[in-house]
């Protein structure tokens, strides 16, 4: 009589799919299936689809004398699947710290998250801190027997839930005829400037500690400074008390301000006094990103970035370096606001607080320009977007391996370097002087096509100079004459 054969049972989740039981009989024997233990009711080997147990006996013949003995159980076993679990998506206002998505399963369930919908590529819940979107998917196990079920798409955005700040450069404020827009108003120079002198009460004040420059809601003033701006050369500490409309020659060059620090500061205050707003705007060590208004000035609404296409001409964001040593000389007042202050306290003489004149001169500048006419901060930490490489034949274009644009030409103190070069590099800026010496060198580890970087060269000297700037990245280098205005 032959042993039992050896038999398979099959525990399986539910897939949707048949799933069958075997056994093994030995040498010169064959499996015959039975619906019992005894009797002589045959069947075929267990198999199972739907969710449950199936069984059968499996007992081995002697082929030769057809002799049965003992029969073996095999069971098939299909275990459920958990439902989907309830996901919790997050969408909050850009303030800086992580938010973070959840799921929740069953009773004797345990979530498990995954990279996609489908696949075993597992990930974590999602979380993020910049404007954006992040998604994971969730799935449920059933801890006691490991099935899964379907997953729950779960997803964390960040807004930037900012609204527009206004900001015009002293080069506007220079401009007699120029138009400006603030809440959706329209302005010229002069009623814009008498609009940010009425949120001083009339007067505002430049400077500090008996070294002061005064401008006043009259039109006396307002011409005034509209005749002495833009500013430019170095940045000194004021001497004195003066106002606006009478500055002593030592104070200007060719009618204009010869003080970068005193003239960025007049244009970030009255920026201040247009969009009181501007100087409770929290400022952070790294890249900010800027975004113009979609449907123009007096709206809060960022236009949605997009590649370039053959119809499309394609938008990014405009990205700002913010310095972590200024933000960190700030104090407690990391703020628009705390940039002012400190530019009034440096302008008469008082603490820096670690910083150069330049340094404060060229974050209050920093200001100014990131919201210009009114762009939209959209937040920190934000990459920029990554578009497909348009194919270009080498008889059509010329590709530089670290190309570069540098402007204005010529400059006074402050130099834009855009990049030209599309692909992701640290990358190595160099300013030399025209007998060959470095005069200023800055390393960018954040780049990408299109990037603006200023540099704050401080090398006014009154006359027109020769520098070279070279600029080196991982495939090469480039070099451009800039010249320097009297």
């Amino acid at each position: 009589m032959p042993l039992a054969p050896s038999g398979t049972d099959v525990t399986a989740c539910f897939d949707g799919s048949a799933k069958t039981g075997s056994a093994t009989a030995g040498s010169g024997e064959t499996v015959v299936w039975y619906a019992a233990a005894t009797g002589s009711t045959t069947s075929v080997a267990p198999s199972r689809t739907a969710v449950g147990t199936t069984s059968a006996y499996a007992g081995a013949k002697i082929t030769a004398t057809g002799c049965e003995g003992p029969r073996t159980l095999v069971t098939v076993t299909i275990n459920p699947l958990p439902n989907a679990p309830s996901g919790t998506d997050v969408t909050a206002c850009f303030d800086g710290s992580v938010k973070t998505g959840s799921a929740t399963a069953g009773s004797g369930e345990t979530v498990v998250w995954y990279a996609a919908a489908t696949g075993s590529t597992t990930s974590v819940a999602p979380s993020r801190t910049a404007v954006g979107t992040t998604s994971a998917y969730a799935g449920a196990k059933i801890t006691a027997t490991g099935c899964e079920g379907p997953r729950t798409l779960v997803t964390v955005t960040i807004e930037s839930c900012a609204k527009a700040l206004c900001t015009y450069t002293q080069g506007y404020y220079g401009n007699v005829g120029g138009t400006s827009c603030v809440d959706g108003d329209q302005y010229t120079t002069k009623a814009l400037i008498a609009k940010a002198l009425v949120s001083y009460g009339g007067t505002m004040t430049v400077g500090s500690a008996g070294n002061t420059v005064s401008i006043m809601n009259t039109m006396t003033d307002i011409n005034s400074l509209i005749q002495v701006m833009p500013g430019g050369g170095g940045s000194y500490v004021l001497s004195g008390n003066y106002s606006i409309n009478s500055l002593p020659s030592s104070y200007l060059k060719k009618g204009k301000i010869n003080n970068t620090l005193l003239a960025q500061t007049i244009a970030l205050g009255l920026n201040i006094g247009i969009n009181g707003a501007l100087g409770n705007f929290v400022l952070q060590g790294g890249e900010l990103a800027v975004a113009i208004p979609d449907g123009g000035c007096g709206t809060d609404v960022a236009k949605v970035r997009s590649c370039k296409t053959d119809t499309n001409p394609g938008y990014e964001y405009k990205y700002y370096t913010i310095s972590a040593a200024v933000v960190e000389a700030l104090g407690d007042n990391p703020t628009v606001q705390g940039v002012y202050d400190l530019a009034n306290q440096a302008l008469g003489g008082g603490s820096t607080n670690g910083l150069t004149l330049s340094q404060i001169a060229g974050m209050a500048d920093l200001i100014n320009n990131a919201f210009d006419e009114c762009r939209i901060p959209v937040g920190y930490g934000i990459e920029p977007l990554v578009c497909p490489v348009n194919e270009v034949s080498l008889t059509d274009k010329i590709i530089e391996p670290a190309g570069f644009t540098a402007s204005p030409v010529p400059f006074q103190d402050q130099l834009t370097i855009r990049y030209d070069f599309d692909y992701v590099s640290n990358v190595n800026i160099e300013v030399f002087d025209a007998q060959g010496s470095l005069v200023y060198s800055k390393l960018d580890t954040n780049s990408y096509l299109n990037k603006e970087v200023v540099l704050n060269l401080n090398v006014y000297r009154g006359q027109e100079q020769v520098f070279i700037v070279k600029l080196t990245t991982d495939r090469g280098s480039s070099t451009k004459k800039v010249m320097s205005s009297q």
